[in-house]
């Protein structure tokens, strides 16, 4: 039985409203949420859409809007990129695994058996997206699929999510091959037109009819078949993140960027939000501060290894928001994922999290059994979570890692 605590008391849960029932109605000097000067303040106060002032605030913004910078923490001020296939979704247990066709016209109705199984990560993903959401006010899953993929999913597979991914929902879907369809017709037209300028040349001289025939059939052909490369997947996501990140981030006149955060499976998401970050120095303000926090999570888990996963990530993200710094982490190969989220953390205490063997393999194609001492190992991880970064925020610190000589 997993034992569910309250949420972490933030020290941004002092609201501006109490503070002027308390006789503190000279709001001149206050900072709005995650501002980092008094100019982006002033601004912010004018711009504000009704009712942002009842945004949880911090007790230092009341005293000095020159220390408002702390609530990057925000949710208006944090942005969440989340993967899909095997970062949320299933994507290798059910097609490798499973043998389950990926054609979403040709899906029957599901297996009584593989249904049953399912219901766990249904709800253990339902709680990790309400996770982000409360946490952050632009939650976008980023995916490289083509749409309707991510719907089409939802709706066979998990449609209990069909809420909070509705159209209006608090989570948005972005589809990163979107991103990259302008730029390809470009290149695609110059590519073509290079081709019509040597084809012209070669019906000129009037003696290679046949070649050019097959010459213009394989040119075709290539362009139709040429696998995506690397940097391709890579730069879509990374046009995608900008987009939304300008968007997100200008709320009000003069707003800077602050706490980006991306989880994902693959390095492309990992690197696009790396030259995201690196990108923005180059135009931001002087007075910005930037938290880049890119994890790449385990790479083609089970079904099993997905949901603990899900389920631990509902409970690191708040901490993971509030580390006031950049975090870079692969943890996909790692057997003791939680020694380095101790680390990236600052919290030593995490290190003493064991996961089971058998939650962080990857899947092979073939599936995964789970005896019930790792069920149980895995209910006690969950159990002692809570607890463990309870007192990572709310204690002193008791321990901390020393530099090795």
């Amino acid at each position: 039985m997993v034992t569910t605590l309250p949420s972490i008391p933030s020290s941004e849960s002092v609201h501006l409203h109490h503070f002027k029932r308390r006789g503190h109605d000279d709001s001149s000097g206050l900072s709005p949420v995650g501002t980092d000067d008094s100019d982006e303040a002033d601004e912010y106060e004018t711009k504000a859409p009704s009712g942002a002032w009842r945004r949880q605030l911090s007790p230092c913004s009341v005293f000095s809007a020159a220390s408002s910078g702390r609530l990057y923490a925000e949710p208006a001020q944090t942005l969440i990129f989340l993967d899909w296939d095997d970062t949320i979704f299933p994507c290798t247990e059910i097609f490798t695994t499973r043998n389950y066709t990926r054609r979403s016209r040709e899906w029957t109705p599901l297996p009584p058996d593989l249904d049953e199984e399912l219901s766990a990560w249904r709800q253990a993903a339902g709680d990790f997206l309400q996770a982000a959401c409360a946490i952050s006010d632009r939650c976008v899953i980023l995916t490289n699929s083509r749409p309707p993929w991510v719907s089409a999913c939802i709706d066979h597979f998990a449609p209990n999510l069909k809420e909070i991914l509705a159209k209006n929902g608090p989570v948005r879907v972005v589809y990163a091959s979107e991103m990259m369809k302008k730029s390809k017709s470009k290149s695609d037209e110059i590519s073509e037109k290079a081709e019509g300028v040597i084809i012209k040349m070669l019906q000129s001289l009037g003696c290679f009819h046949g070649f050019v025939s097959k010459m213009v059939e394989s040119m075709a052909a290539m362009r139709q078949n040429a696998p995506k490369p690397h940097f391709d997947l890579t730069e879509a996501k990374f046009k995608a993140m900008r987009k939304e990140a300008e968007s997100f981030y200008s709320q009000y006149q003069g707003q800077t960027w602050k706490n980006i955060i991306s989880l994902g499976d693959m390095a492309y998401e990992h690197d696009a939000a790396k030259s995201l970050s690196s990108t923005r120095v180059a135009v931001s303000q002087p007075r910005e501060r930037l938290r880049t926090k890119s994890v790449v999570l385990l790479q083609s888990p089970s079904l099993h290894g997905l949901t603990l996963q899900l389920r631990i990530w509902s409970q690191l993200l708040p901490i993971c928001v509030r580390f006031d710094g950049d975090i870079d982490l692969y943890i996909e190969s790692s057997c003791t994922p939680f020694t380095e989220l101790a680390k990236a953390l600052q919290v030593p205490s995490l290190a003493r999290v064991k996961v089971p063997a058998v939650y962080t393999q990857p899947d092979m194609g073939v599936k995964t059994y789970v005896t019930a001492d790792e069920e149980r190992a895995a209910d006690e991880l969950l159990d002692n979570l809570p607890i463990l970064l309870h007192e990572a925020v709310l204690g002193p610190p008791r321990e901390t890692f020393v530099k090795a000589r």
